[in-house]
């Protein structure tokens, strides 16, 4: 939805925002296109990665099969294909097929070092007119070590050691016996004590030249090993290809989220002047601050009005009834009340507008607010507010397959489990609300509360305790005096030590002369319990003596034009007050005394001690103006 609809009722202005409105949509186009063709230019380089990578592992799959990279041993059976050795073919079947690692695992360069010594010594010996040593699959595959020391282990070959079949005539010039088992050793060349090259002789029906064995080991190096190369090659330039791209792309979105950043600032600074030029008109018509308690900034309950828009699926919320009404005659279903919110508090919840999607985001995180802003998002100023006496939860909840309405807010417990059942993520508790019955939030205190801070109570009341029994609170005087000087409506209370209505009457009497230093607003009243057990130990506590005690000090404070009331637990009042209707009742129930709010406007005491923690929370459940006197 646009930002102008939500605007309406401002006036000034309105050409700036058009052209910013356009500004910010030619914005989205021009960087959209960018970064349109920054994916494609990502899309391909990646295509072309991926491809560059297949290629290395389809060759490493195919040429590699002793291990990760080719090696001798892949040579070695490449060779005996090639000529059809079906001895050497068949050994490797029996015994080496499948094993990744074969001992030492050799290098081509150590087979090409290897043979190029058994080419060394046949110049050698056909300089001596000896038969030139030859080279054979066979034995270089056989001769082998165990893996283990158990005599059943699989042997593993190692190629730096040579099996070579020479003819029986020629070792006579050697002076070696001839093992055609194994074969016979004939002396180790050493220059390295990790490589020592041992010559064995035997005899093979499958023979090879040194030089032409050379020549096909050189020729398998560079169809396969120089290939491959080119390939890590070509892998190497195809991710750098990559990398350039995804940076490309990276700085296109920087530059995109800057301008639109810099576009958000702008209409945010209008925002905010128009906030501070309203602001100033509306502190120029305060004239004084009044030395009594006012109800000009008291909190007031505000019905947070939902509605839904068949079309794009989003839930929208609004505290004003007007724009309610204005969104119902464009086609949205009004869904009634979805909590209620306080008019004023410290905790403002803030309205977020996306342009591109058309979808509204409120949050009471400043710094969430401020994170969305720079990325697009329209700041639209304060929705409403949150509860500071954190009353009732309203949960967050987040739909993950959605782009339009992705959020939902409800203070119903089930309706949010509901929703996580269906594939919603439950965001926890977004802001408070204040409780659909409550009218006002306060406390209670006394001296046991010590020197308080009330400033934050500014816009709440406060109940003070003026004495138990006939004794003054000591932080009477000082808690009336802060409530008049920060105009905070207050009512005072007293702790009753009363055993009978004489000392129900000498109660109310003090109370008297206590109400001559302080001007209460919210009603006087009769703290009938026995937290202490004072009475329980005195008098036989039942439904007489009580509810007498009650009517003796009601009677007189109402008698001498104040509103007064009774304040006693659920038990109290079920069990021991009664004829006491026509005064109020201040209603001690507190649950599981955690802090949160049980509704109880329903039960018809005005007031609601709801908890104990941290301190004594009240609400009110009717109008302020209930209590004048």
């Amino acid at each position: 939805m646009k930002q102008e609809l939500y605007n309406i009722n401002i006036e000034k202005g309105m050409g700036m925002k058009r052209l910013l409105k356009a500004f910010l949509l030619l914005c989205m186009f021009s960087s959209t296109a960018l970064t349109v063709r920054a994916e494609d230019t990502v899309s391909t380089a990646l295509a072309q990665l991926n491809a560059a990578k297949q290629k290395v592992e389809d060759m490493k799959s195919s040429m590699a099969v002793y291990g990760d990279t080719i090696t001798a041993w892949d040579f070695i059976e490449y060779h005996a294909e090639q000529h059809q050795d079906t001895a050497a073919l068949e050994y490797i079947n029996t015994n080496y097929k499948g094993v990744l690692d074969p001992a030492s695992d050799e290098t081509l360069d150590d087979l090409q070092n290897s043979i190029q010594y058994i080419a060394d010594v046949n110049t050698l010996r056909k300089a001596g007119g000896l038969t030139e040593w030859s080279i054979s699959d066979s034995y270089m595959l056989k001769e082998s070590h165990p893996i283990t020391n158990s005599a059943s282990a699989t042997a593993q070959p190692t190629v730096l050691e040579f099996a070579e079949p020479i003819p029986v005539n020629s070792l006579q010039a050697l002076t070696a016996n001839l093992s055609s088992a194994s074969g016979t050793s004939i002396g180790i060349l050493s220059d390295d004590i990790n490589k020592q090259y041992k010559i064995m002789l035997g005899t093979d029906t499958v023979q090879y030249a040194a030089a032409d064995y050379q020549k096909e080991l050189a020729a398998f190096i560079q169809t396969n090993v120089t290939a491959y190369k080119d390939a890590l090659t070509a892998l190497d330039t195809a991710q750098k290809t990559y990398d350039a791209a995804v940076e490309a792309e990276a700085a296109k979105k920087a530059a995109e989220e800057q301008a639109a950043a810099e576009a958000a600032k702008k209409a945010q600074e209008e925002a905010e002047a128009a906030q501070k030029a309203a602001a100033a008109a509306q502190k120029a018509t305060i004239t004084s601050i009044p030395t009594t308690a006012s109800t000009t900034n008291l909190v007031k309950p505000v019905p947070m009005h939902l509605l839904y828009n068949r079309s794009s699926g989003e839930h929208f919320y609004t505290a004003s009834l007007s724009e309610n009404d204005w969104l119902v005659s464009l086609g949205w279903i009004a869904e009634g009340i979805g909590w209620t919110a306080p008019s004023s508090s410290n905790t403002p919840v803030y309205r977020l507008y996306n342009p591109y999607s058309g979808d509204h985001h409120y949050t009471s995180s400043i710094a969430e607010r401020d994170w969305l802003v720079p990325i697009g998002w329209r700041y639209e100023g304060i929705g409403w507010y949150s509860d500071d006496f954190q009353t009732v939860p309203i949960y967050r909840q987040f739909n993950p397959n959605e782009q339009v309405g992705t959020h939902n807010y409800t203070q119903s417990l089930k309706e949010n489990d509901w929703l996580v059942t269906l594939g919603w993520r439950a965001e926890g508790i977004g802001w408070y609300g204040m409780g659909d019955s409550v009218q006002m939030q306060g406390v209670d205190i006394s001296e046991h509360n010590g020197d308080i801070d009330l400033t934050q109570y500014v816009n709440s009341f406060v109940i003070i305790r003026a004495a138990w029994g006939t004794t003054m609170d000591a932080k009477f005087l000082h808690n009336v005096q802060e409530c008049e000087r920060l105009g905070i409506p207050y009512g005072i209370y007293v702790y009753s030590y009363a055993l009978n209505n004489d000392d129900a009457a000498a109660e109310a009497n003090y109370t008297l002369e206590l109400l001559k230093q302080c001007h209460p607003t919210v009603g006087v009243w009769f703290d009938m319990e026995d937290a202490d057990g004072y009475k329980e130990n005195r008098i036989d506590i039942n439904q007489t003596v009580i509810s007498q005690m009650c009517q003796t000090y009601c009677s007189i404070i109402k008698n001498n034009g104040y509103h007064v009331g009774i304040y006693a637990s659920y038990t109290w009042f079920a069990n021991y007050i009664t004829g006491c209707d026509k005064y109020d009742k201040w209603l001690a129930f507190w649950a599981m005394n955690d802090g949160t709010f049980t509704d109880m406007h329903s039960y018809g005491a005005q007031l609601h001690q709801f908890t104990s923690t941290p301190l004594d929370r009240d609400v009110m459940y009717v109008d302020i103006s209930h209590f004048k006197n």
